[in-house]
């Protein structure tokens, strides 16, 4: 979480990663809801950076080359739509800004709520390396990704706060998953 929280990618940022942070808790660091994000159309750089991890262990200190901000900002944003929950769903290129509907339930943010080590954490990352490289220089001949960037930004951290509200705190006993189906068999008679 260290290297999210490096450098200056401005306030947006810095409440993001708080907020994942708390998702994170709350969801046990993975006792909860783990599992990978849909890897359809996920950008490569998530895949080509764990590949270069040795013993298991993640190079933060050596993130992939980006060679176009912009690029990577598309491949994010159209990543993200894709994995939106259906009440999101939209064919502007950018998921529609609507986080909860009456019928909201933590099962509607199943597909992205995903904690642990392949979850919102590859997000997260794939977002931060945008966000560095699309500041880091802006040439003329490169299109300017900054305001996508935040953009974006702004919609992870809306979805956060309503996976937040969602989710209850994860004790030190098992909680179940989304992914548990509750056993007939193990309910107690009522006497």
């Amino acid at each position: 979480m260290e290297d999210l929280r490096a450098g200056d990618l401005g306030n947006d940022w810095k409440a993001l990663v708080e907020k994942w942070g708390i998702l994170e808790v709350r969801l046990g660091f993975g006792r909860s809801a783990k599992g990978p994000l849909p890897v359809k159309q996920r950008p490569e750089e998530w895949a080509q950076w764990t590949h270069k991890a040795k013993n298991g262990v993640r190079l933060h200190d050596k993130p992939p080359f980006i060679a176009d901000p912009a690029d990577l900002g598309i491949a994010i944003t159209k990543w993200w739509c894709l994995i939106q929950p259906s009440f999101r769903a939209s064919d502007s290129g950018f998921p529609l800004p609507v986080f909860s509907t009456p019928e909201s339930t933590v099962q509607s943010w199943s597909s992205i709520r995903k904690s642990g080590s392949n979850g919102l954490v590859s997000l997260m990352m794939l977002l931060l390396w945008w966000g560095r490289s699309a500041n880091a220089k802006v040439s003329p001949w490169e299109e300017d990704s900054r305001d996508g960037w935040k953009a974006l930004v702004q919609d992870v951290s809306k979805c956060i706060d309503e996976m937040i509200a969602l989710t209850p705190l994860v004790g030190s006993k098992r909680v179940r998953s989304e992914n548990d189906v509750p056993d007939a068999t193990l309910k107690r008679a009522r006497l």
